[in-house]
């Protein structure tokens, strides 16, 4: 039973990043290596690509998805406050990206970020954060509804 729910936890976080067909394979492999439970080896190959290529959002992403991992399988405070400072990064990045260039792909990014923000603050009930991420996410998923076809968990998350 336990594998199972993994198995479709891992569906579920895997699917809202890999929807771009340039979603980096070393990333990928890293996340694969999570599902598989080689924590190690996953996180050590996500810091290597972020740190390679601290432009490319797709290892922040990566990153997520692994603390989420982390969580399932020990959903503590720590891990709780490791994937929110994560994702405030990936937050900060989003936006700047969006800056420069207001493209379906970065504006992805704040909505897959404000949806794991909202998943993360729930977890350690932070209700009213929780909530205004929850809008953010929704509000964003709605404007990129034009392209659901391109990213069918916009589904989701617009409910």
């Amino acid at each position: 039973m336990k594998k199972q729910f993994c198995f479709f936890l891992f569906a579920s976080l895997l699917s809202p990043v890999a929807i771009f067909a340039e979603f980096n394979r070393d990333v990928l492999d890293a996340v694969r290596n999570a599902y598989n439970f080689k924590f190690a080896e996953s996180g050590r190959l996500l810091e290597e690509f972020i740190k390679k290529n601290p432009e490319n959002l797709d290892g922040y992403a990566g990153r997520i998805i692994y603390d989420f991992l982390i969580i399932n399988q020990d959903p503590d405070e720590k891990n709780i406050e490791t994937i929110v400072r994560h994702l405030k990064d990936l937050e900060i990045r989003a936006d700047e990206a969006c800056r420069k260039n207001n493209s379906t792909e970065n504006r992805f990014f704040q909505c897959f970020t404000d949806y794991y923000l909202m998943k993360s603050l729930a977890l350690s009930q932070n209700w009213a954060g929780s909530f205004s991420h929850a809008a953010k996410a929704r509000s964003v998923a709605l404007e990129l509804k034009k392209d659901i076809r391109n990213i069918p968990d916009l589904y989701f998350i617009i409910g």
